[in-house]
């Protein structure tokens, strides 16, 4: 895992990149599931600054129990984990949503990944991961998402496209 003294988060073309993704990204939470401290604190150190709510969960037990309760719009999921592994959670979970789901692990070995996949992630992160990398890969998912949202509040006939949301015609 890299150290706090590693990330160079301050370079001048990503602090652009936080400050525009920023605004969008203050209504979206995020769920960090790992049972290592430092792990979840380096994950809260990463993303509160792009402005995500970060809640956190020790294992795949906990996680379910938050995500019951709250909503959460992306989840970083470790594999390695007491109580219930993050491939028995990623299972339950996908029983019940499509929330995105994001795998931290260690476990870097083809059948590890493939199962990560087979098991419902939408993207798959070695450990130790690069800051930069990862908060790239949770901006995009969660921009994708945003997108979804905004098309299925769309009613479109052939050419014309309603915003029920702003109840107006967009084109």
């Amino acid at each position: 895992m890299p150290s706090s003294n590693n990330l160079n988060l301050k370079s001048k073309k990503y602090n652009q990149t936080l400050t525009s993704t920023r605004e969008f990204m203050q209504t979206k939470r995020v769920l960090c599931v790992d049972d290592d401290p430092d792990t979840r604190t380096m994950l809260g150190m990463i993303l509160e600054p792009i402005g995500v709510d970060v809640v956190y969960a020790e294992n795949g037990s906990q996680m379910l129990e938050i995500w019951r309760k709250n909503r959460i719009d992306l989840i970083i999921l470790d594999i390695m984990m007491p109580i219930m592994d993050g491939f028995e959670a990623c299972r339950r979970i996908r029983k019940v949503t499509d929330v995105p789901i994001i795998i931290l692990s260690s476990k870097g070995e083809e059948d590890d990944i493939v199962a990560g996949f087979e098991t419902g992630a939408h993207d798959y992160v070695l450990k130790p991961f690069r800051p930069k990398e990862l908060v790239a890969r949770v901006s995009a998912i969660l921009l994708r998402l945003e997108e979804k949202e905004r098309i299925d509040k769309q009613l479109a006939f052939d050419r014309l496209v309603l915003d029920l949301d702003a109840k107006r015609v967009i084109s």
